[in-house]
């Protein structure tokens, strides 16, 4: 496109971008600095042999830095984007083999002492599906991530028995929104795990998702034993999601208190969780 355009203004047949000037050029101009050479804009000669004007070169080197912080700009956000797919194939590779080896130790445990293995099974099924998907795709609906979390503390409360009670509270009309997955479960997993796994007695976790002034609420809430806020810089699982809203454009919360519990939020905009 802006070879083209300068074609139009600088009134010549040769204009284009390249790793190297054409042959023929008669105005070669550098993008990008001497050390991290980008290109080259390069121009042929003027109609009716009309010469370049100190004017000319000057609009022509802003072209250029306007062009090379453009390259820039897609080449950061490519990287962005790299990370971030990066860091979601981490999670998800610390998630599955930690819920798989969980839930494969809790069914044999039933199949040898109760009827509840067969219930037990569908949930793993829904699990492994749920995670499946999640590797498939950058975005998928909220309902599937709410299932998934069903199905992983369905799991879990098997697993605990008495010593863990969970609810979930999603409205069916806040299910349909596209959103990255993985951001509920690693919540719901921290609070089982590090919340209420440790708890004498056990306890319960929470999960609501409701609407807010600034979009859709997600909140994972438990009265585990609770952290000092600071600690989350070495959980990795928090790192993550926590980033990952930020990059979305989302708010994340966080309030913990010791020997109380932990709760934890983030708020999607609407239109970053619009129906695809």
């Amino acid at each position: 496109m802006v070879p083209a355009r300068l074609r139009g203004l600088m009134r010549t047949e040769l204009a284009g971008y390249g790793q190297m000037a054409a042959d023929g050029a008669s105005v070669v101009v550098r993008i990008g600095a001497a050390e991290r050479v980008r290109g080259y804009l390069f121009l042929g000669d003027r109609e009716r042999g009309q010469p370049y004007g100190s004017e000319d070169l000057t609009f022509l080197d802003a072209v250029a830095s306007q062009f090379a912080a453009q390259l820039e700009s897609l080449e950061a956000r490519h990287a962005e984007e790299l990370a971030a797919t990066a860091e979601l194939r981490a999670l998800r590779a610390q998630i599955n083999p930690h819920f798989l080896f969980n839930t494969l130790n809790t069914v044999a445990a039933m199949a040898r002492s109760s009827a509840g293995g067969g219930r037990t099974v569908g949930n793993v099924a829904r699990g492994v599906r749920n995670e499946w998907e999640g590797t498939r795709r950058e975005r998928r609906s909220r309902g599937a991530e709410v299932g998934g979390v069903r199905a992983f503390l369905e799991i879990e409360a098997a697993r605990f028995e008495e010593k863990l009670r969970f609810t979930i509270d999603a409205p069916e009309e806040l299910l349909d929104a596209q959103v990255p997955p993985l951001l509920v479960q690693p919540l719901v997993e921290n609070a089982v795990k590090h919340g209420i796994g440790v708890k004498p007695g056990g306890g319960s976790v929470a999960v609501r998702v409701a609407r807010s002034a600034e979009g859709v609420r997600v909140s994972v809430v438990d009265d585990g034993v609770g952290f000092e806020a600071d600690k989350t810089v070495g959980n990795v699982g928090l790192v993550n999601v926590r980033e990952r809203v930020e990059r979305e454009g989302g708010t994340w919360e966080l309030a913990s208190t010791l020997g109380e519990g932990t709760a934890i939020s983030f708020v999607l905009r609407l239109e970053r969780a619009a129906v695809a």
